[in-house]
């Protein structure tokens, strides 16, 4: 039976939906709101619409579609999203303009993916940084970030480090006001980032080394000395939960509660360490799998996939980017038997070019199948996200950005038709911003560099 007294009480064994409001009960659960947005996801959903998130799921070193453009197609790199196909909409000839001295950006994309911005690169070479100059999915977490805990937050996996000595550093393709934002890439700093109750200083989106980061893994690292759980510092907002619900969500809060302790048992206990105890069932819980560490690439993909999946399963944003390697990099795919770097092979391709980012690929299929196989109203969680799947080059084997790959997965809560094919006709990317900021109901009518944008895109 519910707590009459509680502001949020119910009045009999099931949820009152329409005295849900979800504003009030994250409120009212404070540091363990992040624990609410599985088990109210249906009350929630029938209260309100199911909010449209935006997902920018980056990979570096372009999509290859070989020698001769024929088009990117879900039979060459991007074929680990044939499965999806009918949940995409692709976009053909798609570019970023050349910069003033005529040449591709090829690395330097980078900085140009989300800002559509290339004013001062010239051959790779970042000369100069336009004042205020701001990425595409920051200028939408200004406008929506206020409804969640966390504006925005950026993931990465291999993703920080250019060429040293070659005057250039594609370190993220976040820009706040004409500075980087870093996408985090340790696992465990991004886990106490979402789960450790805690509530983020206001301001831009953070870096992955701030303060309050410091001091969650601290938090963290002592409960684990202590064999306690971080669950027991929310056990008062625990109670609160459950004094609203009624009996169906009581169960699937008891389960959510007993999943969540159990992977959060794995991850903190020092004598198993990062790395072992079984994967989350999806939409299970609102908790990280274990940890990934180190430079072990595959294990790191799939933890932040995770913890991405999971930031927008609780609801603690509903704006995140996911950089997933970068072109400049010396990392090699050994898991794959190769010997070569990411960026030498792009220099000197190979057939191994093609496997290592029909690997990326791969790691974007999985965040994509994650969110189609999570229910959420008459459909599944993708159906309302907008999943910007992108790269700065389009071939990286000879470094252009005309074309450039561009594809949207999902359905932006019923404004997209996907399981398509368009030709953009040659049109600059910059302008597809404009398109995200308009379903994610921010209006826009320019972004980037102004001498690249004509409008719109017509997706219809």
């Amino acid at each position: 039976m519910s707590n009459p007294s509680h502001p949020l009480s119910v009045r009999s064994g099931s949820m009152s939906k329409s005295l849900i409001k979800r504003r009030s009960l994250l409120k009212a659960l404070g540091g363990a709101s992040f624990l609410a947005a599985p088990v109210f996801r249906a009350s929630l959903a029938e209260a309100q619409a199911a909010p449209v998130r935006l997902l920018v799921l980056y990979f570096g070193g372009g999509g290859m579609p070989g020698s001769e453009y024929s088009g990117f197609t879900f039979d060459k790199v991007f074929s680990p999203l044939a499965p999806y196909s009918s949940d995409i909409l692709l976009l053909q000839n798609m570019k970023d303009p050349q910069s003033s001295g005529g040449v591709d950006f090829g690395h330097g994309g980078v900085r140009v993916a989300l800002t559509g911005d290339g004013r001062g690169i010239e051959e790779d070479v970042f000369a100069f940084v336009p004042p205020g100059m701001t990425s595409i999915d920051q200028t939408i977490a200004q406008s929506v970030g206020k409804n969640t805990k966390f504006a925005s937050l950026q993931f990465g996996v291999m993703s920080g480090g250019g060429i040293s000595g070659e005057g250039w550093d594609p370190v993220s393709i976040v820009y706040s006001n004409g500075a980087p934002v870093t996408a985090v890439q340790d696992p465990q700093t991004m886990f106490t980032r979402l789960f450790s109750g805690g509530t983020p200083a206001p301001g831009p989106a953070p870096t992955g080394s701030t303060p309050e980061d410091a001091a969650a893994l601290a938090k963290l690292k002592a409960l684990a000395a202590q064999r306690r759980s971080m669950l027991d510092i929310l056990k008062g907002q625990v109670t609160d939960i459950q004094g609203l619900v009624g009996s169906a969500e009581k169960l699937r809060l008891e389960e959510h509660l007993a999943s969540l302790r159990e992977l959060e048992k794995q991850i903190m206990d020092p004598a198993g360490g990062p790395g072992g105890g079984p994967a989350p069932t999806p939409g299970a819980s609102c908790a990280a799998p274990s940890l990934g560490s180190g430079t072990d690439f595959p294990a790191l993909s799939a933890t932040m996939s995770e913890l991405l999946f999971q930031s927008i399963n609780c609801d603690s944003t509903r704006v995140a980017t996911f950089q997933l390697a970068n072109s400049g990099s010396q990392m090699v795919f050994t898991w794959l038997g190769q010997n070569t770097s990411h960026h030498d092979m792009q220099h000197a391709p190979t057939p191994d070019l093609l496997v290592a980012q029909t690997w990326l690929i791969s790691q974007i299929a999985v965040i994509i199948k994650r969110l189609k196989d999570t229910p959420e109203g008459a459909g599944s969680m993708l159906d309302n996200c907008l999943v910007y799947v992108t790269s700065e080059m389009g071939d990286g084997s000879s470094h252009t950005n005309n074309p450039v790959p561009v594809l949207l997965a999902g359905k932006a809560g019923g404004q997209l038709r996907t399981g398509r094919t368009l030709d953009m006709g040659g049109k600059a990317r910059t302008n597809l911003s404009l398109n995200l900021a308009n379903m994610m109901g921010v209006p826009l009518t320019t972004h980037g560099d102004p001498a690249w944008i004509t409008g719109p895109l017509n997706l219809g």
